[in-house]
């Protein structure tokens, strides 16, 4: 980078090369390396926290309820280091927003897939350390962020959508049970006379088990990933998510990669039926006007 263009150069950036500079390519791609392997390490301990800690899969899964968009593994990095985040951007989307980042203020890292041509010709993707920052951590105005309808009666049909099965109103529950997925009938039963937010959470908690009932997934996989897709799926729309039904280790004897394919599926399953309802909601906002 020559003089002038140190003049249209980023505030991180800038920082960066005051910070470091590299006296060849390798010394700059050891210090890339390095930045991949030290965030893929704190992505496994992330892992292995919420693994064994409800505590931290819970603040996991409130992360990942915010960001739809981010990986899991993203999702992990994030809640590992800055769970409160609530908007997220690079320092050069702040700048086009107008904000700069804060003096003394750490960067969220997280990993970003890159595309590249392997010997074979074939593509690939490989994965660098990126610095993130909160709106928290920025001088931009904290405008608040479009919020979702708080009318329960839409919200509920809205998710009933979203099923893949049919939903029926029944008096013939077992004590204690308020909904209940028949895969025989494929269909959800739900106790009558129940009010809308504890519809709301027991209707998304059965549709995640009609989802993954026809998945051959050990059960303890399976409960944990009803109770991903009920409490991502709740917490969007301002709703109490379920009590997590699990005791003691979440994933008993596995992998960090094997938890986050685990988790993976459960996100997309959550954003599936948010995006049914967005749809839906959006079709009655403009039936209304």
């Amino acid at each position: 980078m020559n003089d002038f263009d140190d003049l249209f150069a980023t505030k991180q950036e800038t920082e960066e090369k005051r910070t470091y500079r590299p006296n060849t390519k390798d010394d700059w791609k050891q210090k890339k390396q390095q930045e991949r392997t030290d965030t893929f390490a704190m992505l496994g301990g992330a892992t292995a926290d919420i693994a064994k800690d409800s505590g931290s899969f819970r603040a996991y899964l409130d992360v990942q309820s915010r960001f739809d968009r981010y990986s899991v593994s993203n999702a992990l990095l994030v809640s590992h280091q800055m769970p409160e985040a609530t908007r997220l951007g690079d320092s050069a989307f702040w700048k086009k927003q107008g904000a700069y980042i804060k003096k003394g203020e750490k960067g969220i890292t997280i990993l970003e897939p890159g595309e590249y041509t392997k010997q074979n010709g074939e593509k690939g993707v490989s994965y660098n350390a990126k610095k993130v920052f909160d709106i928290e951590q920025t001088d931009a105005d904290k405008k608040p962020q479009r919020s979702r309808t708080t009318d329960i009666k839409k919200l509920v049909k809205a998710l009933v959508k979203s099923a893949t099965s049919e939903v029926s109103i029944s008096d013939e529950l077992p004590a204690g049970v308020n909904a209940q997925y028949n895969p025989e009938k494929n269909t959800i039963f739900i106790r009558q006379g129940l009010e809308g937010n504890e519809i709301f959470s027991c209707l998304a908690r059965e549709i995640a088990v009609s989802r993954f009932s026809g998945n051959d997934i050990p059960k303890e996989d399976k409960a944990v990933s009803v109770f991903s897709v009920a409490f991502i799926v709740c917490k969007r729309n301002g709703i109490e998510p379920p009590v997590l039904p699990v005791k003691g280790e979440l994933f008993s004897d596995k992998e960090p990669k094997e938890i986050r394919a685990v988790l993976s599926k459960a996100r997309d399953e959550a954003n599936t039926i948010s995006a049914v309802m967005e749809k839906a909601l959006d079709n009655r906002n403009r039936d209304a006007r």
